[in-house]
């Protein structure tokens, strides 16, 4: 499931699609990946759609076109995510990353 998750980060992951995509309850399949990730379903995506936003904010994509292609489709939620997961926004964390490779 990891794999799968990875390789379709900017697709849609919801619990009801996993849950048909893989043949398990939405119930047992949050409970087996929390045993083994230590995480839940939602945060460990979240995760992993941020690092993928924070590899697009290198380059020339407009914000806009990061949250799309991390798997975002409401730009509020990708920006509350970014901000409680990074800890500043992503314009923020764009400029600083702009600032860091200049150095």
């Amino acid at each position: 499931m990891i794999t799968y998750i990875s390789e379709h980060i900017n697709e849609d992951l919801s619990l009801d699609f996993l849950s048909e995509h893989f043949f398990y309850s939405k119930y047992h399949l949050c409970r087996v990946f929390r045993k083994y990730t230590g995480k839940t379903l939602n945060v460990y995506i979240n995760e992993k759609r941020i690092d993928t936003a924070k590899q697009y904010l290198t380059t020339d994509l407009s914000i806009r076109d990061v949250c799309r292609c991390s798997g975002y489709h409401n730009y509020s939620y990708f920006y509350k995510t970014f901000l409680k997961i990074v800890g500043i926004g992503p314009s923020e964390y764009r400029q600083a990353s702009l600032e860091g490779q200049k150095k």
